[in-house]
């Protein structure tokens, strides 16, 4: 095997060939000729800075980066130095160059002192949003930290696990991964994990993951509302405290919803509805308690709605209608799933109120497009246009309505398929072998890309 060039020969040998005296490297890269001298001397057990390779580089006439690799071969015979190793490793994180960071960390040894650098390190980068960078350095904690349990490696799952929230491959492994550690995280970063878990669990439909996860969540809200927790200078969560004890009810009612247990929906209701007596309230507290207020008030008519009370949908449609545009389309879709739904169960039209919301319904996204979508779009959102389409489908086909309602369920399996959802996916395929002598050849098409798509 060849041995690897490092920086040194390189440099020196572009030095020797062009017959350039290092001062007049020194001189363009504004760098003092005896730092130059130093790092290039064979002999000299020393490392160039990450800016002074940069500026060495541009003054011989290369691109920045280009002696990169070789710098990464200096690393491991050079004096370990963490100031200047910290810096290599930002300047690759912001060019994304993951590989090289890893060539470096790779050299790392499980001494506490540099496990507890790199931890700081990767949570610096999180907070700088160099995601890949920051994803890293947290699996090189977990590979040099010994102390199994610790703060660090619970930080460490827990930041991974926020990363991949939205990877529908792949969050449910991150999830099972970190879940052991969550009582191992400050309190108020347990508050983020829970609900990130529950709704991780939501978009899968894995309502039995939901309810514990949930139940958690309610429980340690109220232990931190019970110890003024919010007084403490330590204690800094993402959202304010009404938020967390609000949304515990809201996850759990949900669940009940799900289920068709409404009286158990309800009692949820009940527990954030009003919310204005909690003590300890900021401006940011007020304003989800607001928000609280007003899902309470729409969550409880859609019970009414699902229950059969048709004179409830007046007053569900004026609220539908005064939304702020920009959440406008995402909450529509979701009260007219709740509309299709009630509507097919008791047998009656609603098609007035979907030709008044006929604008917000539209989906310009084809088939393919559908199956395509990035990772990172909201998985809840995703999920909620596939059960809008799931009963559009069947409200058109009850309607005789069949081109459009193939169409739905096609939108319906595609979405499925992207969230990588199985019992979305079989719903929409038994509605289509249901109704599959209505299927023109064009959709069947359609299908069998589909169909492809899914096999791999």
């Amino acid at each position: 095997m060849n041995k690897p060039i490092t920086l040194k020969e390189i440099i020196n040998s572009h030095l020797k060939k062009n017959n350039l005296p290092m001062s007049n490297i020194a001189k363009k890269a504004q760098i003092n000729r005896g730092i130059v001298s130093k790092n290039l001397n064979q002999d000299h057990n020393n490392l160039l800075s990450i800016d002074q390779l940069d500026l060495i580089t541009e003054a011989l006439g290369y691109q920045k980066g280009s002696f990169y690799d070789a710098y990464i071969v200096d690393f491991k015979n050079f004096k370990f130095d963490w100031r200047r190793t910290k810096a290599a490793l930002t300047r690759f994180a912001e060019d994304d160059r993951i590989d090289l960071m890893n060539r470096i960390t790779d050299t790392f040894n499980p001494k506490p002192a540099l496990v507890k650098q790199v931890a700081d390190f990767a949570n610096e980068l999180y907070d700088l949003k160099l995601i890949a960078g920051a994803e890293a350095m947290y699996n090189t904690v977990l590979k040099i930290e010994t102390k199994t349990g610790s703060r660090k490696i619970a930080m460490s799952f827990y930041r991974l696990f926020k990363i991949h929230q939205h990877d529908k491959d792949n969050n449910h492994i991150y999830a099972a991964q970190f879940k052991p550690y969550i009582k191992k995280l400050e309190l108020h970063y347990q508050l983020d994990a829970l609900i990130s878990l529950a709704h991780v669990y939501a978009v899968r439909e894995e309502w039995q993951e939901v309810k514990p996860v949930a139940l958690e969540l309610r429980d340690l809200s109220l232990n931190l509302y019970k110890s003024k927790a919010w007084l403490k200078d330590n204690f800094s969560p993402l959202r304010p405290l009404a938020y967390y004890w609000g949304q515990s009810f809201l996850i759990l009612g949900a669940m009940y919803e799900e289920s068709a247990k409404y009286d158990k929906a309800l009692e949820c209701i009940d527990q954030y509805k009003d919310l204005s007596w909690m003590e300890g309230l900021d401006p940011a507290g007020h304003i989800e308690v607001k928000k609280l207020s007003k899902w309470a008030k729409d969550n409880q008519l859609l019970i009414e709605i699902k229950t059969g009370n048709q004179n409830a949908i007046p007053e569900y449609v004026r609220n539908l209608n005064n939304i702020e545009e920009a959440a406008k389309k995402r909450h529509i879709i979701d009260g007219l799933t709740t509309l299709i739904e009630a509507a097919r169960k008791y047998k009656y039209s609603i098609d007035e109120i979907l030709e008044h919301f006929n604008l917000y319904m539209v989906n310009d996204l084809t088939i393919d497009q559908e199956l395509n979508q990035k990772k990172s779009i909201d998985p809840f959102r995703r999920r909620n246009e596939a059960k809008f389409a799931y009963q559009y489908s069947l409200y058109l086909l009850d309607r005789n309505r069949y081109n459009e309602g193939v169409e739905q369920c096609f939108r319906c399996m595609a979405i499925n398929v992207s969230l990588d959802n199985q019992k979305g996916i079989i719903d929409a395929f038994i509605i289509f072998e249901t109704y599959r002598e209505y299927v023109s050849d064009q959709q069947y098409a359609e299908f069998s890309k589909m169909i492809k798509y899914i096999k791999g």
